[in-house]
């Protein structure tokens, strides 16, 4: 009975988290990297030398012929090109957080989508190697780095093909509330089946008092016998 009763809630849990997933995911790396990867190298809050090394990379990323073909007439040299990135991953963040609907998810996972392809064209065609890597781990960095943009490329498919279940919150908010619910079913079922298993507990007044009280009661033959003793005890 209690494993039959466990099944359902592990699996409306384990789907809820499958659903959630790719949103959490999408929106916690493009939050992390508008603030991180963007906005913090143009004002220089990175340790060491990787404000310097995040710039050089983006002067090489918008220096490709094909971006040209985009930035240019739009006059967009690569700090430009920095902010307006960040500033359409924190808008999908937000997109992903508030109740957008259907459409909204699917135009953020698209975003997703066409950002890490294009992230994964970039980093390819100028040998990009992310800081922190030393010469001998650079190819180290490259597969971290088409890793990243794989996974993420996967959870935006998913949330352009997967069915809408609502934005992020509530989608975490019915995954907290599966996994309470979860908790309390299995512990009252932990507390019925020790009640079945063990022993009935004795009353501490049934249980202790013959142990403590050994004296025998008075009976109704001992209180006639004492009051007729003084009465003899007399006559004699």
């Amino acid at each position: 009975m209690a494993t039959s009763g466990k099944a359902p809630e592990t699996q409306s849990a384990m789907q809820l988290l499958k659903k959630a997933l790719p949103s959490l995911i999408i929106f916690g790396t493009f939050t992390a990297s508008a603030l991180a990867m963007k906005i913090a190298p143009l004002y220089g809050l990175l340790p060491g030398q990787t404000n310097k090394e995040i710039l050089k990379a983006w002067a090489k990323f918008t220096a490709l012929p094909e971006l040209q073909m985009v930035l240019k007439p739009l006059s967009f040299d690569a700090q430009k090109f920095m902010i307006a990135v960040a500033v359409l991953h924190l808008i999908v963040a937000l997109v992903i957080v508030l109740p957008s609907g259907p459409w909204g998810a699917r135009i953020a996972g698209l975003w997703a989508m066409i950002s890490m392809a294009g992230a994964e064209f970039c980093t390819r065609k100028t040998a990009f190697v992310p800081a922190g890597f030393p010469k001998e781990y650079q190819w180290l960095g490259v597969y971290v780095t088409t890793t990243t943009h794989l996974i993420l490329f996967l959870a935006g498919f998913l949330m352009v093909f997967s069915e809408y279940r609502g934005s992020l919150i509530v989608m975490l908010n019915e995954l907290l509330a599966s996994a309470t619910a979860k908790g309390s079913s299995s512990s009252k079922t932990q507390s019925t089946s020790d009640s079945k298993r063990g022993r009935p507990v004795t009353s501490p007044e049934k249980g202790t008092g013959s142990k403590r009280d050994s004296t025998p009661k008075p009976t109704s033959a001992m209180k006639k016998a004492d009051s007729t003793s003084p009465k003899k005890s007399g006559k004699a």
